[in-house]
């Protein structure tokens, strides 16, 4: 029988997480990374005691606690951004809200590690049929959706990549907005590796979902990284509600991977603090390489 020692060692050595068993081993000459989506639920005093005043330091330590490089998260707003910059120092964040390109209205900001990425190049565009204008809508939705894009440069490798984050809504908006990202992917990444994040608000039996993942019709195939991790956990959920109590939904929230990027390891962290989730959903993590 092993010593506890010998097993601390190897867990260390292979990449074991804290929230799950796996075993990962990056290649030391590829970049490795940690994403993650998280739609974070927005700030309103119905959630009562699983309103953000209550929980903004779990969330934050959701992302510390997974040592996140990149994170797209859905669904805050102004206030609660002030609030993870303050309780998240070592990141700057990207992102324009939904309504009017500035300060009104959910965002879906992207968080990055300063001290490992440069940004080269930012954007936003609405998903509607005219996704330059701000606060436009499109097809079968309530509210405007938006998907911020962020073009990196990883300092220690020079390593460039795309990172897109959205949230979609509306049963023909998910499919319309699918085919509008899968697009300005084509025409914006080139050769270089992309990464989807996102509330999709779609099961991976709809159209939508099955439209993400085509091939044939798109320059760039996309993977769901769920689909093809070396290692994973066996959660099938990401829509909980906070107490747990919601069953019914499958995998809504994903991180998808063109074809230059190897999975290591995909994760739904399936962690209360204390009697509730930090959030009504739970965030998702892949261990990427960039080959």
């Amino acid at each position: 029988m092993q010593s506890m020692k010998t097993i601390i060692i190897a867990i260390f050595l292979t990449g074991i997480t804290v929230s799950g068993v796996c075993q990962f081993s990056p290649d030391k000459e590829n970049l490795s990374i940690i994403v993650m989506s998280y739609n974070v639920r927005y700030n309103t005093p119905k959630d009562s005691v699983n309103a953000w005043p209550y929980r903004k330091e779990k969330v934050a330590s959701v992302i510390t606690g997974n040592d996140v490089d990149i994170a797209g998260l859905q669904e805050p707003w102004m206030d609660q951004i002030r609030d993870l910059k303050k309780l998240l120092p070592e990141y700057a964040w990207i992102g324009w809200s939904r309504d009017n390109g500035k300060r009104k209205g959910e965002f879906t900001p992207v968080f990055y590690k300063k001290s490992k990425f440069k940004v080269l190049d930012k954007g936003v565009f609405w998903l509607s049929d005219t996704p330059d204008k701000p606060g436009s809508k499109g097809w079968d939705v309530r509210y405007p959706r938006t998907v911020v894009w962020v073009k990196f440069k990883e300092k220690s490798t020079g390593k460039e990549l795309y990172f897109f984050n959205t949230h979609l809504d509306g049963e023909k908006a998910r499919y319309e907005s699918v085919k509008m990202i899968r697009s300005r992917i084509d025409d914006m990444a080139g050769e270089l590796p992309v990464i989807i994040t996102g509330d999709y608000n779609a099961r991976p039996d709809s159209d939508a979902y099955r439209m993400m993942i085509s091939t044939g019709t798109y320059n760039i195939n996309i993977s769901d990284a769920f689909d093809i991790a070396q290692d994973k956990n066996d959660e099938q959920l990401t829509d909980y509600w906070f107490d747990g109590s919601n069953t019914d939904v499958k995998r809504i929230d994903y991180i998808f991977v063109s074809t230059r990027i190897r999975v290591l390891y995909h994760e739904i962290i399936n962690q209360r603090m204390g009697k509730y989730y930090p959030s009504d959903h739970l965030p998702v993590k892949a261990v990427l390489e960039l080959k």
